[in-house]
C-alpha cells in the first residue's frame, strides 16, 4: 500500500536502483531498445561499478563510428515459425503427414520471406542514446 501511495516519489528515473556492478544499469530508466550507441570502453570486470566510484558515474566511450545506430527492426517471424512448428510438431506426433509438410513449408515460407526482405534495419541517431550523453 505505501509503495503504491508513494509511487512517484519512489520512481526511480537513474536506471540504478539497486546500486548495481554491471553495464546494463549504466542505461537510463526505462532503457532504450538498444544497448549503446557507442561501446563503453571496459577495462574491469564491474566498469559501471568503477565508473561510479572513480569517475563520478560517467563511463568512457570508444570512438563514434558515425552518427547513426543500425537498430533491427521488430519482425512478427518469430510468432510465425513457432505457430507452423507447432503445427508441424503435432501433425508429427499424431502421424498426420500432409499436416507435417504443411508446417515444415510455413516454416520454410517464413525464412525464406525473411531473408529476402532488404528493409530489415532503422536508423537511430546517436543523440538518442541516453547513456552516451
Amino acid at each position: 500500500m505505501v509503495s503504491v501511495r508513494r509511487r512517484e516519489q519512489l520512481r526511480d528515473t537513474t536506471g540504478d536502483p539497486w546500486d548495481g556492478l554491471t553495464l546494463e544499469w549504466s542505461t537510463s530508466s526505462p532503457p532504450p531498445e538498444w544497448n549503446f550507441v557507442r561501446l563503453p570502453c571496459v577495462d574491469d570486470l564491474y566498469p559501471w561499478w568503477k565508473a561510479k566510484r572513480e569517475g563520478g558515474g560517467r563511463l568512457e566511450y570508444a570512438p563514434a563510428e558515425g552518427n547513426l545506430l543500425h537498430v533491427p527492426r521488430n519482425s512478427p517471424l518469430g510468432f510465425f515459425v513457432a505457430a507452423f512448428a507447432s503445427v508441424a510438431g503435432f501433425a508429427l506426433v499424431w502421424h498426420i503427414g500432409w499436416l507435417a509438410l504443411l508446417g515444415l513449408a510455413g516454416i520454410i515460407a517464413c525464412v525464406l520471406v525473411q531473408a529476402w526482405s532488404l528493409d530489415r534495419e532503422r536508423m537511430v541517431p546517436a543523440e538518442a542514446d541516453g547513456a552516451a550523453s
